[in-house]
């Protein structure tokens, strides 16, 4: 019996690591120390989209940009690519709750694997969100 109750713990243990890894591998949250431009503007990462703890006034955060997400939910999936060319891929990773990417640019498509988890504006304009635990999906047009 304790042997079985310390091959549990240690199962557990493991998964909890792995996934704690897997989240510092993937996260933002240590910024690099030389910006790298992204392939859709040339713009530097820092300048191209914007991540951040605490949020300015909604309302000049989301008509400053074509595209403005803001995880409010869950830490959830977001895959951002420059319209027609999914070669240029702006974003692709799991956000977390209070993270917030800022776009210049378009036509952009997005797809969140939970549209209830995040707010998104285009253009200054908040979009509907999607049924808990479903597939968010909105397009970026070039105005």
């Amino acid at each position: 019996m304790i042997a079985v109750l310390a091959v549990v713990l240690a199962l557990v243990l493991l998964i909890v690591g792995g996934l704690a890894l897997f989240g510092a591998l993937t996260s933002d949250a240590a910024p690099s120390s030389t910006p790298q431009a992204t392939p859709a503007t040339g713009k530097s990462d820092a300048s191209a989209r914007t991540k951040s703890a605490s949020s300015p006034a909604r309302s000049s955060i989301a008509t400053q940009q074509s595209l403005v997400i803001k995880v409010t939910g869950a830490p959830t999936r977001v895959y951002v690519t420059v319209s027609g060319n999914t070669s240029q891929v702006l974003e692709d990773g799991v956000l977390n709750t209070g993270d917030i990417r800022q776009y210049d640019e378009a036509p952009l498509d997005v797809v969140v694997t939970d549209g209830s988890a995040v707010d998104v504006y285009i253009y200054g304009k908040r979009q509907a969100k999607s049924r808990p635990g479903k597939r968010g999906q909105w397009h970026v047009a070039k105005q």
